[in-house]
């Protein structure tokens, strides 16, 4: 090894030395792969004396190790705070367990599975406490990440994770053993004392005696189980019993192929839904100190039966890795290939799988072997210097080496790296590749670290790029040579792009990403560290968006935001995924992550932004970036006019416009009326006027003599410098729009242009088409100009005139021109040697030309007559390639800001990104010639604002059953059930079905199909601006089953410039089908694979189909498919025009060894099925001629053995050989509506209803009465004309325009249902109760409500944009106002349930004063995260009865916004008086509010706080919740008086008194009320509104801030019965010495029981439901509730036992079996008497029921008769020794109730429960 290599590798050796003791480097410890670093083995702590240290780690590797676990717990040895970690799984197969811990010696440190398992464990014993853990314990305890499987069974407190659980937690585990025991048996614990199981799952079977549970045995002492899940089978319950003080959440879950569903959808943070495994992930992403639970993954394969048991959710523990399918299949290895001594073949792939290989390599090309068209891929990770490497410490010899010695195939490092790469020879090409001469060559996804001192050229991956492309790469180390590059040395004709350098090169000629580039070089998208000083040491080629970035906190930043395809970023890692989502032109080239963990670091030897390496599973993740880092560098056009007016109510006013005012053009016609506005002289200085729309002017401002468009600013006989208003002195923004349809035909008109005469005018962002004939001073944009400005406007005007022509301007004074670009073609007519000017004719004054250019064929010149101080800068003329690539290529590279290109897109953008205002669009190519009417080419024009959509949908099923709709399935934001089918009815679904799919939802082995025809034209169209986003894409693509049904998709409309463009995007798998579907429309993209059905298909079938679509695209163009690879398109036909700058083709656009079979193309629209050079197995493939009735094929084809030459009959043949296929049939479009979409007589499917496309194009809108309605107004008019009105329900997403007003009748309502109305109309209604669902109040919309004070409709909800308190609405907005309105029940009809959902909603602040908008009693108004209530200056709104409002949005009143902190229900007054604001009161559970905040003064609730500024004041809590201060909606009148309307409602009884009696109160006040026994009782219970409550030490009970109606009894108890002593009987039939006389002696003579006579008191007779209700009631005291009515109507007010009914209903003792059926005489049997007194004990008279919970009646044999609910009563009453079974095997529930029986169990209960001092004597 030569001295200056030994100085290098030191070199190196230092700096990861050095890395290990600094921040982001390599740490010098031993940690392993789940993050621990041991203090040593448990087997080793176990055998030394030592004891476990708090805070230290002890690893477990094996099942000796485990087992030694347990026995260092169960020999007393410390635990308590240690950690002990699984290291891996650990299989227990053929060992015998001994559970870890025991009650006396239990476990208490921290156990860790780290996501691992304990597999195969058997614990059986017949001890108590058997599981993995016998017995946990301490507040420390812990148990998590793990899993456990195998068999435990024992006595009692059994479990698969824990058999007994004292107050520790098992937090994050599963358990997939069948546990079985005799009591307190559980999945996961089973006796579980003050202890918690959070986030773990059972999958075992469980089994014993009492208190058994899937997840836990029993629970006491406060434990709890949430969060949790169980099988079906597992157990019949969560947890066998649960104490008081305990709480579940647990839930039930089913099993299944693709995901685990819960019982039902549930919340957990974000996440809602019933997928098992998102909501276990759920939990753990809102945690705190989320990083220390593992997180959960759902296996389709072998893995998780073996591990769980079956297909169930398991850790992803360390080192698990997805199974991914590889990229490349190798042809064979590096090392074959080189002892071949062959040159590869094309096509091959070679695998490159250490350092040896990759040196092989290089001595293989230097060799001269040919390597073009084949690919070369790593395997693994290497190091060029390690000890088993071919060089073993020598310098690194270059792969390619000079012009006859290059690389010309694929190197593909699939994210790999490679390191030490160290080169200090001095070669003329020294990089990882030395020399790359290849059209074709490709060197990708390439990681390399080490240092390179060369010579002549140097490069980190590439030294000399003569051809070829480098992308998606990176390079760290230093680099050193006489030109020297990060990345490339130089660049010839070399494209470098999304490449990444890190280190620092010095060299003559030095650069962070290449050290020279060459004119034809390209290097975009590239970043390079800070230190570096350039991009390029010498820069001739095209430079696009190469920044340098630098490093803070490990954030790697740009220097200055990028924009990629319309994304801005100034984060590193976030500039290269974009690249590589948006751009990448090659599926296989990775996405990128930044790892800082250990393993990353060692293995790339920094911690900076990496790929993500084939086989990682690292996920994509995109970093959050605030605006205030986003600088404006690259920002877009983002203007924003606020409208004055229309252009339309402008010349309506004939008043002139305002100086500042903003007008809005939205058609041509409105355009002729700027034109006609200036022709007839009003004022234009300074107003703006801006399109909202492209507009076509063809028809519009046609003059008088019929030659065409009248100039805005037209052609007058004066002079030039007059100061006539005739002049347009204006401002207009085109906004990104284009005026189409120019046309002037006058050889005697001057100042022709779609402007005539400007002066002081800026004219920018505007585009315009047609064609002029003219006299003089012609120009597209602006005849004559003077004193203005013509900015960022392209014109494709062909024009003819006599002189000063231009492209843009004809005649310009004074005025600066930048940016802009001409298309048209240009010719003078006269012969006396003038010129057409690309740009402009003549100039005179300072005219500043800048950045502008012209069509080389277009004109003679950029400009004709040029004035002596006019200044010209960067004006070129560019040539456009049409039969290549269609490129527009300037006549020389010229430097942008710190952009250089030839390019003149490139050169617009880089204007626009250079001025850095946001006044000026950006660019992109034409997508189709509609966009760029007349050119002759598909140039550049300007991007205009995008129109959000309105979605529609229909209801229909077809052939197929469905499980649910396509908008139902993706509401649950969880995948569909495979084999399963989903509907798609409507666009709504459809649209639906296509952010299911892009959302990465699951698709394969799933049927999705469609219903009925779809119009898209509802939301894409070129009118609405909107472009149809494809279905699937590069990361999701679908992969499931599409069946159109013969239904058609109509008026597909794209308009993109992005790739993979077509209804699908991607489509994907071997088992995906599209079939059965027609499609109309248009696709018009400028990027990879565009059609009308599937952009890129992969694997996948398309069958059966038919498109009409016009599709233009760039490369891999195609009628049906675009790109397509090993695919299928069978029995398909187009009639759609196929336009493509390269491999286009009627049927597919490149197909890759796809099967074409029997498709066929109609003749005119493309002149070819498929491109030359691709390679298609194509059988039966035709076009026809469709000139005839018949669709005549060229030849016959031979359609499973029967030949034909007509279209229609191949097509029906097919199917008719395929019939177990299920394919739709085919006939002939010839109806109106086909030949709408282009189908004039040829083949189309019949759909599954058996129509062909003969449906009214109408939609179904709306029902009434079962009727159908293509009107929302017709079905309301319908309603209203109907006697008994009814409920409107919308079938669609619906609009009421402006000019559709409506009123409905009081008994009518409009209830929306799962879509919504827009309201740009006047609606009028009694009560907002009359419209249920979604509304948006837009443009002009407006709600009104009766006022049934003066009869007439007052404004209640307006919107406009220029509305204002004046328009008396009590709430309005200025933008769109989107709110649910819902039911209220039993209130009156002035409340109203609102939830604001999206816009400011403003309170109004003009009304009448006093309360000019209350919240009626009942109401809600809810405000959704994306509103704003905005309560404006003098204006109030306030609580009434009850009322809330509910705030999860924005609070405004005045300048003080309100940052709730948490809170979300609000009450009381918010208002603004002249600043003065009164803070309302808010709410959140477990806290009380302290006040708000400003940030330096804590204010009250309910205080007039001054506000002058905007302020914002923050709720301010204290943990727990507290009296409420608030004094309550109603405590005051409008006028301030106390309004005393809240009653208190004193329920008196037998046996004290409560002082005072009933009574009403005012809102806020504070009452006290004394309760006391009389002599002989003592308080039992006091009950306020039902629930028990404590008096102070006087007696006393205090009601604080009353706020609602209260009520309060206190139940006063005998201190015994001392008459029952006294009691003589005068009953025959019950004697002394009978089994009951004591018991009846009881009841009697406490006066709870009467005889039937005095004689009789009748022992056997049955008692009936009301006697035993009578019976508590005189036990209470005989208390009288509140009102006087009864819901029961089997009740007579006459009966003895009214009063006593309802007061038991009233506290929840009785029930009757109905709401209104009490079940009066009827019978009672033992289970509903026992039930009734259980109620009354916990309910009304306090006894603590639950200490008899344990009570086991298992013994007796007809206990499973007991009925549900009633089980806890018996368990009670026999505990208690209240009843005895009816033998001492059989309880009798059923068996009816004596009067005897009950006279036993009452006076039982007495003495046990009721009486201070018992009656003993009372009988058994």
């Amino acid at each position: 090894m030569n001295l200056k290599l030994k100085k290098i590798i030191s070199t190196l050796l230092v700096v990861v030395m050095v890395f290990s003791l600094v921040g982001g480097a390599l740490p010098v410890m031993a940690k392993d792969l789940t993050g621990y670093e041991p203090a040593m083995s448990v087997s080793k702590l176990e055998s030394s004396s030592s004891e476990a240290e708090a805070g230290s780690s002890y690893s477990i590797s094996s099942a000796r190790e485990l087992m030694d676990l347990s026995d260092y717990v169960l020999s007393g040895r410390n635990t308590a705070g240690a950690i002990f970690y699984l290291a891996e799984d650990i299989d227990m197969s053929g060992r015998a367990w001994q559970s870890i811990g025991s009650s006396d010696l239990p476990f208490e440190g921290i156990f860790d599975g780290c996501g691992f398992a304990v597999l195969n464990l058997s614990a059986k014993s017949d001890k108590n406490c058997i599981g993995l853990f016998g017995s946990v314990s301490g507040n420390g305890a812990l148990i998590k990440n793990l899993g456990v499987n195998g068999e435990v069974s024992g006595a009692d407190n059994c479990g698969g994770i824990a058999g007994e659980l004292k107050t520790g937690a098992v937090i994050n585990c599963w358990n997939g053993c069948n546990v079985q025991g005799g009591s307190n048996i559980g999945g996961i614990a089973g006796k579980v004392s003050g202890g918690r199981i959070v986030n773990c799952a059972n999958y075992g079977y469980i089994s014993g005696g009492s208190s058994t549970g899937a997840l836990a045995g029993s629970l006491s002492d406060s434990a709890s189980a949430e969060y949790s899940y169980y099988t079906y089978y597992g157990a019949d319950r969560a947890c066998g019993s649960a104490g008081t003080g305990c709480s579940v959440s647990a839930y039930r879950f089913a099993a299944s192929p693709t995901m685990c569903p819960t019982e039902k959808s549930l919340t957990v943070g974000s996440y809602t839904g019933s997928d098992l495994t998102k909501l276990m992930n759920a939990w753990i992403d809102i945690q705190e100190n989320s990083g220390d639970y593992y997180s959960w993954l759902f296996s389709e394969g072998e893995d998780a039966p073996a591990r769980t048991g079956g297909q169930y959710p398991y850790h992803k523990y360390p080192g698990y890795k997805e199974t991914v399918e590889p990229v490349y299949t190798a042809t064979a290895t590096m090392t074959t290939l080189y002892n071949m001594q062959k040159d590869a073949n094309q096509g091959a792939f070679y695998s490159i799988s250490d350092a040896k290989e990759l040196a092989l390599l290089a001595e293989y090309v230097n060799a001269g072997f040919n390597t073009e068209g084949a690919t070369f891929f790593l395997t693994a990770d290497m190091s060029i210097i390690s000890s088993d490497s071919h060089y073993k410490g020598d310098s690194w010899v270059p792969i390619g080496q000079s012009p006859e010695l290059c690389f010309k195939g694929v190197f593909d490092a699939q994210g790999f790296a490679v390191t030490e790469l160290i080169i200090d020879d001095s070669y003329n090409n020294a990089g990882l590749f030395g020399y790359i001469d290849g059209e074709n060559a490709v060197i990708k996804n390439v990681a390399a670290v080490g240092n390179i001192a060369g010579g002549k050229v140097c490069g980190g991956i590439v030294a000399n790029l003569v051809r070829g492309t480098v992308e998606n790469c990176w390079f760290n180390g230093n680099i050193s040579g006489d030109t020297a590059g990060g990345i490339v040395g130089h660049s010839e004709m070399g494209s470098i792009t999304n490449c990444v350098y890190f280190g620092t090169v010095t060299g003559k000629v030095a650069g962070g990403i290449a050290g020279s580039a060459a004119e034809r070089s390209t290097m975009q998208f590239c970043y390079y560290s800070n230190d570096n000083s350039a991009e390029a040491g010498q820069q001739k080629g095209n430079s696009y968006l190469n920044p340098s970035f630098y490093v803070r906190d490990g954030v790697y930043y740009l220097e200055r935001s990028v924009n990629i395809d319309g994304r801005s970023t100034i984060r590193l890692l976030n500039a290269l995924n974009y690249w590589v989502e948006t751009l990448a032109m090659d599926s296989t080239v990775l996405f990128w992550k930044q790892d800082n963990s250990v393993a990353s670091i060692a293995r790339i030897r920094a911690s900076h932004p990496t790929q993500i390496y084939w086989g990682d599973s690292s996920k994509l993740v995109y970093l959050d970036e605030t605006n205030q880092e986003l600088e404006k560098k690259e920002n877009p056009y983002n203007v924003i006019y606020t409208e004055t007016s229309t252009m339309t109510e402008l010349y309506e006013s004939k008043a002139d416009a305002l100086p500042g005012g903003n007008y809005s053009i939205s058609t041509g016609n409105e355009l002729a009326l700027l034109s006609d506005f200036v022709e007839e002289g009003y004022a234009t200085k300074d107003a703006n006027f801006y399109l909202t729309d492209n507009v076509n002017i063809a028809n519009a401002g046609i003059d008088d003599a019929g030659a065409g468009w009248t100039p805005i600013g037209p052609s007058i006989s004066i002079d030039f410098e007059t100061t006539s208003l005739n002049y347009f002195r204006g401002n207009f923004d085109g906004c990104g729009y284009t005026v189409s349809g120019l046309y002037i035909v006058s050889d005697f008109l001057n100042f022709c242009g779609l402007f005539g005469r400007c002066n002081g005018s800026t004219i920018k962002n505007l585009g315009v088409a047609g064609e002029m004939l003219g006299d003089d001073e012609c120009g597209g944009i602006v005849g004559h100009i003077i004193n203005g400005q013509i900015i960022n406007c392209w014109s494709s005007v062909s024009i003819q005139c006599s002189t000063e022509l231009g492209g843009i301007a004809g005649y310009a004074k004074d005025t600066v021109i930048k940016n802009c670009a001409s298309y048209g073609m240009l010719i003078t007519t006269l012969d006396e040697g003038e010129k057409s000017g690309g740009i402009v004719g003549k100039t005179g004054g300072d005219t500043v030309i800048e950045n502008c250019y012209y069509l080389d064929v277009g004109a003679d010149a950029s400009y004709d007559d040029l004035g002596k101080s006019t200044t010209v800068k960067d004006l070129l003329s560019f040539k456009y390639n049409a039969f290549g690539n269609q490129d527009c290529t300037l006549e020389h590279a010229i430097t942008v800001g710190d952009v250089t290109t030839d390019d003149l897109l490139t050169a617009l953008n880089a204007w626009v990104y250079d001025d850095n205002s946001g006044l000026y669009c950006t660019w992109h190519i034409a997508a189709s010639l509609t966009e760029i009417p007349g050119a002759n080419g598909y140039f550049p024009v300007l991007l205009k604002p995008t129109v959000s959509d309105n979605p529609g949908n229909e209801d229909y099923c077809g052939d197929y059953t469905a499980t649910a709709t396509m908008s139902a399935l993706y509401s649950t934001r969880s995948d569909g059930i495979k084999g399963c089918c989903y509907s798609i009815n409507g666009l709504d679904d459809l649209q639906a079905f296509r952010m299911y799919v892009n959302e990465g939802y699951e698709t394969s082995g799933i049927i999705f199909f469609m219903t009925r025809d779809i119009d898209m034209s509802q939301v894409y169209s070129a009118e609405t601006g909107k472009s149809w986003t494809p279905v699937g894409t590069v990361k999701d693509p679908f992969k499931g089953i599409f069946d159109g049904q013969g239904y058609t998709l109509k008026y597909l409309y794209i308009k993109s410039t992005e790739d993979d463009q077509a209804l699908f995007g991607q489509v994907t798998g071997s088992s995906t089908i599209v079939k059965n579907l027609g499609i109309s429309g248009i696709v018009a993209s400028t990027g990879v694979n565009s059609a009308a059905i599937v952009a890129d298909l992969n694997f996948a079938t398309i069958a059966n189909c038919w498109s009409s679509c016009e599709v233009t695209g760039g490369v891999n163009t195609g009628g049906i498919a675009g790109g397509t690879n090993t695919g299928r398109i069978i029995n398909c036909t187009n009639y759609g025009a196929i336009v493509g700058v390269s491999s286009y083709g009627a049927i597919s656009g490149f197909p890759v060894g796809t099967r074409i079979e029997y498709c066929y193309y109609l003749y005119g629209t493309c002149q070819q099925a498929y491109p030359e050079g691709s390679t298609p197995i194509a059988t039966g493939v035709q076009y026809f001629n469709g000139t005839s009735a018949a669709c005549i094929l060229h030849e016959k084809v031979n359609v499973e053995g029967t030949e034909t030459r007509n279209a229609l009959s191949a097509l029906k043949l097919y199917v008719d050989a395929h019939r177990d296929v299920n394919y739709c049939y085919w006939d002939v479009g010839n109806t109106l509506e086909y030949a709408a979409m282009g189908v004039t007589g040829f083949p189309v499917l019949i759909s599954a209803s058996n129509t062909k496309g003969e449906i009214d194009r109408k939609t179904v809108q709306a029902y009434f009465n079962g009727e159908e309605y293509y009107s929302v107004i017709k079905a309301i008019n319908a309603a209203n004309d109907s006697e008994n009105g009814g409920d409107v329900t919308l079938a669609v997403n619906a609009v009421l325009y402006s000019n559709e007003d409506v009123s409905l009748d009081e008994n009518v309502r409009l209830l929306t249902g799962d879509y919504s109305i827009v309201v740009k109309s006047v609606v009028k209604v009694y009560s907002m109760q009359q419209l249920i669902g979604t509304l948006i109040v837009k443009e002009g919309g407006s709600i009104s409500v009766l006022d049934s004070s003066d009869n007439n409709y007052k404004l209640f909800i307006y919107s406009k944009k220029n509305a204002d308190a004046s328009c008396n609405s009590q709430i309005y907005g200025t933008g769109s106002l989107t709110f649910n309105s819902g039911e209220v029940k039993n209130a009156g009809k002035e409340a109203y349930n609102l939830s604001l959902q999206d816009g400011e909603f403003i309170v109004n602040s003009t009304l009448e004063s006093g309360n000019p908008h209350k919240i009626p009693a009942a109401s809600t108004l809810a405000i959704e995260s994306r509103a704003v209530l905005n309560v404006s200056s003098n204006a109030r709104i306030r609580t009434t009865g009850g009322a809330t409002v509910m705030n999860e949005g924005t609070v405004k009143i005045g300048n003080a916004t309100l940052a709730r902190n948490g809170g979300i229900l609000m009450k009381g007054v918010f208002e603004d008086d002249g600043g003065l604001v009164s803070l309302p009161f808010i709410y959140k559970d477990g806290y009380t509010l302290r006040g708000w905040s400003d940030g330096t003064t804590l204010y009250k609730a309910g205080s007039k706080v001054d506000v002058q500024t905007p302020t914002t004041f923050t709720a301010q809590w204290n943990l727990g919740e507290g009296p409420d201060p608030y004094p309550g909606d109603d405590a005051y009148s409008d006028t301030g008086d106390p309004v005393y309307n809240i009653p208190i409602n004193i329920i008196q009884s037998k046996g004290g008194k409560i002082s005072p009696d009933s009574m009403k109160a005012a809102k806020g006040e504070n009452l006290s009320f004394s309760v006391k026994a009389d002599a002989g009782y003592n308080i039992k219970n006091v009950l306020v509104d039902g629930q028990p409550v404590k008096l102070d030490e006087n007696g006393n009970y205090h009601f604080t801030s009353i706020s609602r109606e209260h009520s309060m009894v206190a139940f006063f108890a005998p201190v015994t019965n001392s008459a029952y002593y006294d009691w003589t009987s005068t009953f025959e039939d019950v004697k002394p010495g009978d089994w009951c006389y004591d018991n009846v002696r009881y009841v009697v003579s406490a006066g709870l029981f009467n005889g039937k006579t005095n004689t009789v008191f009748a022992p056997n007779d049955p008692m009936t439901r009301d006697m035993v209700v009578v019976v508590l009631w005189r036990l209470s005291g005989s208390p009288v509730i509140p009102g006087s009515d009864c819901s029961f109507t089997d009740v007579a007010k006459s009966s003895y036992a009214y009063e006593a009914i309802r007061w038991a209903n009233y506290f929840g003792i009785v029930q009757g079996y109905s709401d209104t059926y009490f079940g009066y005489g009827k019978s009672v049997n033992r289970e509903q008497l026992v039930t009734f007194l259980f109620r009354y004990a916990k309910n009304y008279a306090g006894n603590d029921v639950s200490l008899y919970d344990s009570t086991n009646i298992l013994g007796y044999s007809d206990v499973l008769t007991v009925s549900k609910g009633m089980t806890q009563a018996f368990q009670w009453a026999i505990g208690a020794g209240i009843v005895n079974g009816t033998t001492d095997t059989t309880l009798s529930p059923k068996t009816l109730a004596t009067r005897a029986q009950v006279a036993a169990i009452l006076s039982r209960y007495c003495n046990q429960f009721i009486n201070t001092v018992p009656v003993f004597n009372t009988g058994n």
